[in-house]
């Protein structure tokens, strides 16, 4: 990502902390740093020591980030804006009328629904392995996100929907032994 982001012009450098999550409880560790990269892991235990919360941010339900400011650490969702961003380049290929299937349940499904929500999509379908894992996500979004309509479908019955999603998105590991990604593919 640093690589990547730093080719398109973002100066960027990518520096692991090897710090213990434990001993982040005033976030001091972080001082010598202006951007911080959250993993799912480790983002919900240093939420609860942030002094200032992201309204947007506390909807989605997702931090992946945050900035240093002024006033402390803000925390952001870099994934959202990547789908937006993205979601503004083929707005008009899109056809919103269609439904968006969301392989997996975890963080990066979550932000894909709310950004094709907000970009005007209404349908979507979840797929995952864990059928409780895709339940929860189900009625944490619909208690986010009111007018879309959600629903899950096991990974063996894939091939039988019909082909109404305009948009597949993969939430996914993107590894050759992803059963998951074959089903689909």
């Amino acid at each position: 990502l640093s690589q990547a982001l730093t080719a398109k012009g973002t100066a960027n450098e990518y520096i692991p902390w090897g710090g213990e999550v434990s001993l982040i409880e005033n976030l001091k560790a972080f001082e010598v740093y202006d951007h911080i990269r959250l993993s799912s892991r480790v983002a919900p235990q240093i939420m609860k020591y942030l002094k200032v919360q992201s309204s947007w941010t506390t909807l989605l339900g997702v931090v992946d980030g945050m900035n240093r400011t002024p006033h402390g650490w803000w925390p952001l969702c870099a994934l959202y804006e990547s789908f937006g961003q993205l979601l503004i380049e083929l707005g008009q290929d899109l056809d919103t009328r269609g439904g968006v299937l969301i392989a997996g349940a975890g963080g990066a499904a979550r932000t894909a629904i709310a950004a094709f929500f907000k970009a005007g999509f209404q349908n979507f379908l979840v797929t995952n392995f864990e059928e409780e894992e895709a339940a929860k996500l189900i009625r944490d979004v619909k208690s986010r996100f009111f007018g879309l309509t959600i629903q899950w479908v096991p990974m063996e019955k894939i091939v039988l929907l019909p082909g109404e999603s305009s948009v597949i998105v993969n939430c996914t590991p993107s590894v050759e032994e992803n059963a998951l990604l074959t089903e689909l593919s």
